[in-house]
Parts: structure tokens; C-alpha cells; sequence
């Protein structure tokens, strides 16, 4: 059945946790895996099907299809496969490239697709209980805050970081986009942000 169809788009580090959780939370469902690197892998667990050709995914439909390719190809590769699903799923964030939000937010007027934004850092326990003591007002009302974030790219992988998705601006990498959590963190903490601004120091 359609439904219990999911297909995975991407096999890298989100790729691979999206997979195993899928199957670990829903056995009963059909799980299809695009490998869309350049290197041909094979699948032996046996959990889920991997294919490394985008052909060979299109012979389906899908109850959801989940986008976890680099950024810069999360919106090409929904326009190449959103005739198989009405649900979607991208990986954080939608994609480096405004215009093709605003392009894709516009086709989606009136359509029956549902389009989703994996922020998984929501369901962190602390993340829960800030908001909770900012919602039930339990240390007062909020006024002020102030947001750090501090990241060591060279201890996310084993292996070079420069090779990494998130350190290569062609592929929708750098600081932004890459720890957008912490700015998705402040929208959800406290409502819609009025004004952004940001300042660039290379000094760093």
C-alpha cells in the first residue's frame, strides 16, 4: 500500500539515521532507499532497499517521501519526484536558494501536498523544558535573550571536514544554514521573529 511506502532520498549521515529509525519505529513498512552519490552502494542489512539509480525509485508511489540530500539539491530533487508523493519531509533547512522556495511555496497554493522541515532538536529534553518554563511563564515573563552557538566542524565526521556538505557554500553549507536550528529554536521558543539581521566576522 502507498501509505506504508517510505522513500528515503539520500544515504549519507541523515540519510542512514533517517532509514534505520523508520524501520526501528514502523516493521511494517516498506522502506526504499536512493543512494545519490557518485559511489554504487549495496545494501545488506536487509531493513530496507537501496538503489542508485533515481529510475529505478520512480517505479512507485509513496506515503511520504524524506529529502536528506545536500542542500543545494533538496527542491531539485522534489521537483524530479513530486508526482510520487503528497507528503515530504526535508532535512534542514528547505534548501540554500530562496527563489526556488518562493517558487515552490507558490505551486503549493492550493495543492493537497503537505510539506514538512525536519527540526529534530525540538524534541530534545532541554529544548522541551526551556520552552515549557518560557510557555507556563514559571520564572516570569520573558524580556531578554541571548543565543550562542559554538560548533567544531572537525569533530562532526571522521574524516576531512572540508569535505563535508556544510563547510562547501556550493552545496548549501556555512554557519546560517547549517546551525539554522538554533535560529528555528528562537521562533518556536518565543513566536515569529519581527526583524533578522546579521553581522560577517572572518576573524575567527
Amino acid at each position: 500500500m502507498r501509505e506504508k511506502r517510505i522513500l528515503i532520498v539520500g544515504h549519507g549521515g541523515a540519510g542512514k539515521r533517517f532509514a534505520e529509525n523508520v524501520t526501528e519505529l514502523q516493521d511494517d513498512c516498506e522502506v526504499v532507499v536512493l543512494n545519490t552519490s557518485h559511489e554504487k552502494k549495496q545494501e545488506t542489512t536487509g531493513k530496507y532497499e537501496l538503489y542508485n539509480d533515481l529510475e529505478q525509485v520512480r517505479e512507485k508511489v509513496y506515503g511520504a517521501i524524506i529529502i536528506a540530500v545536500p542542500t543545494s539539491e533538496h527542491i531539485n530533487y522534489y521537483e524530479k519526484l513530486k508526482d510520487l508523493s503528497n507528503v515530504f519531509l526535508f532535512e534542514k533547512p528547505i534548501d540554500a536558494d530562496f527563489t526556488k522556495i518562493e517558487r515552490m511555496a507558490y505551486d503549493l497554493i492550493n495543492s493537497e501536498k503537505k510539506v514538512f522541515v525536519n527540526f529534530q532538536k525540538r524534541y530534545l529534553g532541554s529544548w522541551q523544558k526551556a520552552k515549557s518554563i518560557i510557555v507556563n511563564g514559571s520564572l516570569g515573563e520573558f524580556e531578554y535573550g541571548s543565543v550562542s552557538v559554538q560548533s567544531n566542524m572537525k569533530l562532526w565526521r571522521n574524516k576531512n571536514y572540508l569535505c563535508l556538505y556544510a563547510a562547501q557554500k556550493k552545496l548549501g553549507g556555512g554557519a546560517v544554514l547549517t546551525e539554522c536550528h538554533e535560529i528555528d529554536a528562537i521562533n518556536w521558543f518565543i513566536g515569529d521573529v519581527a526583524d533578522v539581521s546579521g553581522v560577517k566576522n572572518f576573524n575567527h
